[in-house]
């Protein structure tokens, strides 16, 4: 038993302690001498320290072999491997609403920094309309809007043709 206990490294490793026979355990517990018990129980945990097994877990594995309830010692190892994967789910939902929210959170940011810019643009276009309208020269408008002329002359062509009235 000891033999096949070496051989785990790690969590994944544990499917090899179901290859001991039930029968092999219910022998071990009738022919293992108490004097032998904690060695065993110690050989054992420094096994599954080796195998990065949790203290919590390793604990309650040597508990049972002192109880000498070998036959069901290691069905907690079984549930590691369970309670890791839930663990890592768990994990990784709670990523997955941090990231949401910091994807809001920055989105939102993103958006009124771009609806500032919009309505920055929208309002020098609405001056630069009024401006037109007044008769001011296009390189004063731009001057005064940050606008580019061109797209001035283009507001400037719209007014003039009455496709946009003036405001």
């Amino acid at each position: 038993m000891l033999f096949i206990v070496d051989k785990v490294r790690k969590v994944e490793d544990l499917e090899l302690l179901n290859t001991i026979p039930e029968d092999y355990l219910d022998k071990l517990k009738l022919n293992i001498p108490d004097h032998l018990l904690k060695l065993f129980a110690d050989c054992i945990r420094l096994f599954l320290i080796k195998a990065d097994i949790p203290k919590e877990e390793i604990e309650t594995i040597t508990e049972k072999l002192y109880q000498r309830r070998f036959t069901d010692m290691f069905n907690v190892q079984f549930s590691i491997k369970e309670i890791r994967e839930d663990a890592r789910k768990e994990g990784m939902q709670e990523g997955m609403k941090e990231g949401m929210k910091e994807g809001m959170k920055e989105g939102m940011k993103e958006g009124m920094k771009e609806g500032m810019k919009e309505g920055r643009k929208e309002s020098a276009i609405e001056i630069a309309r009024k401006l037109l309208y007044k008769g001011m020269s296009i390189k004063d408008i731009s001057d005064t809007t940050g606008l580019n002329e061109e797209f001035i002359k283009q507001l400037d062509n719209g007014i003039d043709e009455g496709i946009m009235k003036p405001i």
